[in-house]
């Protein structure tokens, strides 16, 4: 759930639909009096993309009150890569950009988003990478972007533990530091 920091009636909630086959998202902008659900395109056949199925949703408003949401787009059963991908909504969340790839990796799980309060063009994205079942041994990465979510810079690894750390999530300070927080298992 995110509420715009433009308008406060602006209210935005994300899930994953029928057994992770899309993304779905409620748009209010009355205060929560009423709902509009909208699919988030791109990510998975059921919303013309490629990929099977998707999961892990995540919303953020930036402080211009653009919208973003990152979900993990992959196909079940496939060796394929498990891709981090962010969409972009300009009207509070009732129409999305195509997703733009943040990192395409096996193992990929567990992505969240954070806007910088103060930059409205700053996000960062976080997830883990795991390197057998979930579980198990891993990596948690951290990408960000300065162009609104245009293109994201190459993936750095933070940490790496047996069982993997997840739960990642940063917080954007308003001095611009950028502090990072994750639960080892």
């Amino acid at each position: 759930l995110a509420v715009n920091p433009t308008d406060a009636d602006n209210i935005v909630g994300a899930w994953i639909q029928d057994l992770a086959l899309g993304l779905v998202t409620v748009v209010s902008f009355d205060g929560g009096a009423t709902w509009e659900p909208i699919v988030i395109p791109g990510i998975s056949t059921c919303s013309t993309g490629n990929s099977a199925n998707v999961t892990d949703p995540w919303l953020a408003f930036a402080a211009d009150g653009a919208l973003y949401s990152v979900g993990l787009s992959y196909t079940r059963g496939s060796p394929a890569a498990r891709a981090i991908v962010v969409n972009r909504s300009v009207d509070g969340g009732r129409t999305w950009s195509a997703p733009v790839a943040v990192d395409a990796a096996a193992g990929n799980d567990k992505p969240s988003i954070t806007a910088d309060p103060k930059d409205p063009c700053s996000l960062y994205v976080g997830w883990s990478r795991f390197t057998g079942d979930p579980g198990l041994a891993g990596t948690v990465f951290f990408s960000r972007t300065t162009n609104c979510g245009e293109s994201w810079a190459e993936p750095q690894a933070l940490h790496s533990s047996d069982p993997a750390a997840l739960f990642f999530q940063a917080v954007a300070s308003p001095d611009g530091a950028v502090l990072v927080f994750f639960k080892e298992t």
